[in-house]
């Protein structure tokens, strides 16, 4: 019962808290998130974790969000595995994207989000290959 009401008031935060981050980033001026987008570029990538890693994990943005496009840039320039989301129902898996072209390939979700394709199974998954607590 303890266990329950935690999960609930968890998934309750975060709902609140979802719909604070859209709005804020919804009164965002695009040169506003540009700026942002840099910034975050920057940090990550000047991050001793990122520069010694070779497998990355990266959400694709969308235009109502802060643009993760050059870090992808900067993923696939040194040389670094990428894995990005699919969700399929209520599971989500990080799957291989393997270039700049492939990412251009990808189909767009009703939700206008690229990712591979639902039946696509020929991708590496990051976290069943052991992706996670290795650099």
């Amino acid at each position: 019962q303890k266990n329950m009401a935690a999960v609930s008031a968890v998934h309750a935060a975060k709902k609140v808290l979802r719909k604070e981050i859209k709005a804020r980033l919804a009164a965002m001026s695009e040169s506003e998130k540009l700026r942002q987008s840099e910034l975050i570029t920057q940090k990550l990538i000047s991050n001793p974790m990122y520069q010694a890693s070779t497998k990355v994990s990266l959400y694709l943005s969308f235009s109502n969000e802060v643009s993760t496009e050059s870090i992808l840039t900067h993923i696939f320039q040194n040389g670094k595995r990428c894995f990005i989301p699919r969700y399929v129902a209520d599971k989500m898996d990080m799957l291989r994207l393997f270039s700049p072209e492939d990412y251009d390939s990808l189909p767009v979700t009703r939700w206008n989000i690229k990712q591979p394709a639902d039946d696509d199974n020929t991708r590496e998954e990051a976290i069943s290959t052991g992706m996670y607590g290795q650099s």
